[in-house]
């Protein structure tokens, strides 16, 4: 409502589509995070403290950055519609597999170079031991929530700035 007030009826039209293009593309999130915490057996009361860190940091940046990058250079839209279409078809011929979080790149690079215990140490994200710095599994659980938000931030990039890049938008 603040939106459509101080700019105007066709920027208020714009950011509600937004919002809500936005907001359907955020239900894919849902699964993925699910899955994530179902296995780590994340604590209920801890999950929204990695949703809380994890989407507030790269999300917005993402798109703010995505934001800029479309100012200047338009056709980089063409690159993340292309990137989309890539993805779409790699989900496609793998539809029946299982993901396994396990098997996630951005764990791989993790686990070999940041020692970590097995157990959670209520909601922190990193523990000392002996002096030793070491993560606890929520922070394991806040880069696979992060991995996945960035993907997840290039599918919002182009459904949110396709008509500012198309040079139709006249918002401020």
């Amino acid at each position: 409502m603040l939106v459509w007030q101080f700019y105007g009826a066709e920027f208020g039209q714009q950011y509600f589509a937004g919002y809500l293009i936005e907001k359907s593309l955020a239900v894919d999130n849902v699964f993925i995070w699910a899955i994530i915490f179902t296995y780590f057996a994340v604590p209920r009361e801890y999950q929204h403290r990695v949703l809380f860190f994890g989407v507030l940091g790269f999300r917005g940046i993402f798109i703010a950055a995505g934001a800029s990058i479309i100012a200047i250079a338009g056709w980089v839209l063409h690159l993340f519609a292309a990137f989309l279409l890539v993805t779409g078809c790699r989900m496609l011929r793998h539809r029946n597999e299982h993901l396994d979080p396990e098997k996630s790149r951005a764990l791989r690079l993790f686990r070999p170079y940041v020692p970590m215990t097995n157990n959670f140490h209520g909601q922190r994200f990193l523990i000392s031991r002996n002096g030793v710095l070491l993560a606890a599994p929520l922070l394991a659980v806040l880069v696979l929530v992060e991995a996945t938000d960035i993907i997840f931030a290039v599918d919002s990039i182009p459904a949110i700035f396709a008509r500012q890049a198309s040079g139709r938008s006249d918002h401020p």
